[in-house]
């Protein structure tokens, strides 16, 4: 062991000597080697020199390769690149002859900041401004009631700026203050309602994260959406975007005068892309001298429609939250390697442009429809620019419509053409009271029978994107008329008598009855109950029918007919054969739909059968459903799932079936058919007026038609009551009948029909007076488009 002497401030040599005994020989032979002390300070240097010089070298080295010198580099590149990501165009919408229905295109938009939208902004200046009034005093010495007052003073100023700038704005969008405060309340509801959303999701990671429930204060953050402009006028003209862009200007002066403008900072001009529908609003002319001699007349009239085929179309939105979850598609998300991964068709709120289809085909067809953003990266050494991913369009949609005949369709269907009012043949106790003129809801539907595609599909009332834009309340707030609902795909209606061939064929195929053997009315089915289960004519005239054969009892309509064979069937016989004419399941069209109505045997009561035989009861179908089951018949049995879309696969995938049907059945019911337009005692044949005119009057085709009353056993919105009893606004049942007209028109050349026609008209009273006017009038419409011979 060393021994240490002396005290430390002594050299070790002489606090420590056998320490220093190793190191004497080195001592010794660099002494000999430089005797000079000078010359062995100078070499001591030296190496200190060089030591330091191999530790930089080292340090470089480290930072030019390997690892480090990797993240440095990617670090360094990283500040120098911009990764810029370029909008996609949505895929257009095509009609049958190729006509744009929809496109994306570029337009004006007028936005404001989100403090304007939420009212933060003036407050915000308010207490500037409050602050700067007292520039020598520290704003938390002036008493609170001081400060409140001084605050509501600049207060008043900058809300009189915003009110102003909102009364401007919709000056300039032709916008009431209504309509402009509720697209303000709209954007706000709908940004609070996104971080309420986000907020709820970063709750559960952060509390996944602790292992414990945290607040959502823990959360609360401004999100993007709060810090950006929205757009509060679409699609303005140049005019107005000049006008917007001046006071833009005007405010951002140092001129006294634009103190007052402040306001106006918050606003921009943006110009995003639109989804145009260039055919929405159309103007035609309509011959009126083959309509009912009361409102005939030899001069063709012009009529504008708006919304045409919207109700097919739908639109797009911004996104919203609840859209995020639905299509579980986000922009980025993180790996289980933790790294950011990019689906450039993705989804994401934070995208100010990132819009979504909302309804009809727009939202069917949103995958096919949606495109890819591009994905460059941009160097700012070199302005080079490096494509990752190159945009990619939306695939195009045709759809099976014809829009030229969809708008001339929705033109004889509006009320200005005199058919969809309440006129004085209808034989409706409005009618009989002399209420005329009142506009009727209803539907229309034409299919190809060859096909089973749908050349047109109309719904009344339209929806124009007028006011979808400016007025929505008017669409979505119309509990009489119910705008925005699609009739044709998503109301089931009971379909009345329209369903007497159906069962026909179904107790004729299923061997619960001959068609060769007659059926006895005598105006009453069950005489035990002698108000139950009445023919209509013994209702109407006290009378009766005697023996009915299969083809009289469609041209005559005769309930008992129904009546007896829905009670031979039976519930599931009946609900098993309607399935098999479409009705109970959508019919997988290419929109939202309804399945339409079939009971539960195990619930329902067994008599509801004979009910269900003249197509009342616990049975509906929708207007498509109906077009295609007509449409089979036209065919002599083949079944062809209803279209809107052209696509070779989506064709391959429909239902078509062939049922099998009774074949006497089935020419007792084309017979039948035929007799009810052009029989002696046909319920199609004869309008109710001076002369008997005929329903139907156009040359070179014939037309198998059937009209159904139907009983609507439903509650409807009143504004008004014929006997004056009740209040404007009442919920009651309405006392009118749903009023079907369906036909088969085939060319006076053809072998077989070539089209199906498909009217509703709700609430409106006899099917036959009520809307085989109007599909006499549609069979003008498709000789006026080509589809038929004149």
């Amino acid at each position: 062991m060393n021994r240490q002497v002396g005290p430390a401030w002594w050299p070790i040599h002489t606090r420590c000597p056998q320490a220093m005994e190793g190191l004497l020989p080195m001592r010794r032979a660099l002494r000999d080697a430089i005797p000079s002390m000078f010359h062995r300070r100078l070499v001591l240097l030296a190496v200190c020199a060089c030591a330091v010089i191999v530790l930089l070298v080292l340090s470089a080295a480290r930072l030019t390769v390997g690892p480090a010198h990797a993240n440095a580099s990617r670090e360094a590149a990283s500040k120098l690149r911009i990764v810029e990501i370029v909008p996609t165009v949505r895929g257009r919408i095509l009609d049958r002859r190729g006509r744009v229905l929809a496109h994306d295109e570029a337009g004006w938009d007028i936005a404001v900041n989100y403090s304007l939208i939420d009212g933060s902004w003036a407050h915000r200046q308010a207490l500037a401004a409050a602050r700067a009034s007292n520039p020598n005093r520290p704003w938390a010495s002036i008493p609170a009631a001081e400060r409140e007052r001084l605050l509501a003073t600049h207060q008043l100023d900058f809300d009189r700026q915003v009110d102003e700038l909102w009364t401007m704005l919709g000056d300039l969008g032709g916008l009431g203050p209504q309509q402009i405060e509720h697209r303000r309340t709209d954007i706000a509801s709908r940004v609070q309602d996104l971080k309420a959303f986000l907020m709820t999701r970063w709750r559960e990671e952060l509390s996944d994260e602790l292992g414990s429930d945290v607040p959502l204060s823990a959360v609360d953050r401004p999100i993007a959406e709060e810090r950006q402009p929205h757009a509060v006028l679409y699609d303005v003209s140049d005019f107005v975007r000049q006008e917007v862009q001046r006071f833009i200007a005007d405010a951002a002066t140092d001129r006294p005068e634009a103190m007052g403008m402040r306001a106006w900072r918050e606003v921009v001009v943006h110009r995003p892309t639109q989804r145009r529908y260039p055919l929405e609003t159309m103007t035609l002319l309509v011959d009126r001298s083959t309509l009912p001699p009361t409102i005939a007349d030899q001069v063709e009239q012009e009529i504008t429609v708006e919304g045409v085929a919207m109700h097919l179309l739908g639109q797009t939105r911004k996104i919203k939250a609840e859209d995020l979850t639905r299509l579980n598609r986000p922009f980025s998300r993180i790996n289980a390697d933790g790294q950011v991964v990019y689906d450039l068709g993705g989804y994401s709120a934070r995208w100010p442009d990132d819009n979504v289809g909302s309804g009809a085909l727009e939202q069917a067809m949103e995958q096919q429809l949606r495109g890819s953003r591009g994905r460059y990266l941009r160097h700012l050494d070199n302005g080079h620019r490096e494509v990752h991913a190159e945009p990619r369009a939306g695939h195009d949609i045709q759809t099976t419509l014809d829009i030229q005949l969809q708008a001339r369709i929705q033109a004889i269907m509006s009320p200005e053409f005199g058919l969809m009012v309440t006129n004085t043949w209808h034989g409706s106790k409005a009618s009989e009271a002399g209420d005329l003129g009142k506009p009727l809801a209803g539907a229309a539907v034409v299919m190809d029978v060859e096909t089973g595609e749908v050349l047109a599909a109309v719904s009344m009332p339209a929806m124009p994107l007028r006011l979808l834009r400016d007025d929505p309340d008017q669409i979505f707030r119309n509990p009489e008329y119910l705008p925005w609902v699609n009739r044709v795909t998503m109301t089931s209606y009971q379909p009345g008598s329209t369903l007497k061939p159906f069962v026909l064929l179904a107790a004729a195929s299923a061997g619960v009855h001959d068609v060769q053997t007659p059926i006895r009315c005598e105006g009453i089915f069950d005489r035990d109950h002698p108000t139950r289960h009445r023919c209509w004519i013994f209702r109407q005239y006290m009378s009766q029918h005697g023996p009915v054969s299969a083809a009289r009892s469609l041209e005559v309509s005769c309930n008992i007919y129904y009546y007896t064979l829905g009670k031979r069937l039976g519930i599931p016989a009946l609900n098993q054969w309607y399935g098999r004419f479409g009705l109970g399941a959508p019919t997988g069209c290419g929109v939202e739909e309804s399945p339409g109505d079939l009971p539960d045997p195990a619930t329902t009561y067994r008599d509801e059968s004979i009910n269900m035989g003249i197509g009342q009861g616990p049975v509906g179908w929708t207007p498509l459903q109906a077009a295609a089951a007509y449409a089979m018949l036209g065919r002599d049995g083949d079944y062809i799932a209803p279209t809107f879309i052209i696509d070779e696969h989506r064709t391959s995938q429909r239902r078509q079936e062939k049922l099998k049907l009774n074949a006497a059945a089935l020419r007792e019911a084309m017979e039948g058919l035929h007799g009810s337009v052009y029989g002696s005692e046909g319920t199609g044949r004869h309008l109710p007026l001076e002369g008997r005119p005929l329903i139907f009057n156009a040359k070179g085709v014939t037309v198998f038609g059937k009209s159904g009353t139907a009983q609507t056993g439903r509650f409807r919105w009143i504004d008004h009551n014929l006997d004056g009893q009740r209040d404007p606004g009442e919920v009651i049942p309405d006392p009118e009948t749903h009023a079907w007209f369906v036909a088969l028109v085939q060319p006076d050349a053809a072998r077989r029909p070539t089209h199906a026609i498909i009217v509703i008209t709700e609430y409106a009273g006899s099917g036959a007076k009520v809307s085989g006017p109007i599909v006499n009038q549609i069979i003008h419409a498709l000789q006026t488009e080509g589809y038929l011979p004149s």
